[in-house]
């Protein structure tokens, strides 16, 4: 019984992760994006925090200790590439800025944040260079506008905010209406003798 509820916790994680919120971040060879993650919970404080940064779950990429980047464990591929923001963390912003994007950036963030249990992924497409067509000369340019937009975020819809509430909570209450259900159907042994059976 205790490896099946072990099995189900694992399933019902892989599960939560699967339909997280998930945002897309792009950003090109060479250049810089952030990888954004934040606190949702308003007390927790930032001397009580750990933030924890890992590529495809397992390179370490950045960590904050109590408000403190800790960098002595970080991952030889993002020496001198990363930066935080240190005047966010007392608003409970822990994003990253990724610098010198090279294409085995290319995949998913995770940023973990205890002691609140908070879990973020953030997926990183990696594009090469496109060059800006040429100006004509004897154009104007409007003062407001920007050659270079940067990098973009796409948040997903809200329906998959629904979805990341729902799903757990309608997997939750199957397991326990098949555990009630099989306890139910289970054989009593409530002591009868076969001696009691044959009067």
């Amino acid at each position: 019984m205790i490896i099946r509820s072990q099995c189900f916790i694992c399933m019902l994680t892989v599960l939560i992760n699967a339909v997280s919120p998930l945002d897309t971040v792009e950003g090109v060879i060479g250049g810089s994006v952030v990888l954004p993650c934040s606190s949702a919970e308003p007390d927790v404080k930032v001397q009580d925090c750990i933030v924890f940064w890992r590529h495809n779950n397992s390179k370490i990429v950045y960590e904050i200790v109590k408000g403190k980047d800790s960098l002595a464990e970080q991952d030889q591929q993002y020496k001198d590439r990363t930066d935080s923001f240190p005047m966010e963390y007392s608003r409970r912003n822990f994003s990253i800025k990724l610098n010198k994007l090279q294409h085995m950036d290319t995949g998913e963030f995770n940023c973990f944040i205890t002691p609140t249990d908070e879990y973020k992924t953030v997926q990183l497409i990696i594009k090469d260079q496109k060059r800006n067509p040429s100006i004509n000369p004897g154009a104007t340019i409007n003062p407001g506008a920007t050659i270079d937009s940067g990098p973009t975020i796409k948040k997903t819809s809200s329906s998959l905010h629904w979805l990341w509430i729902l799903l757990p909570v309608a997997i939750v209450l199957v397991a326990l209406i098949i555990i009630y259900w099989r306890k139910r159907k289970a054989p009593s042994f409530s002591g009868v003798t076969t001696e009691d059976k044959e009067h």
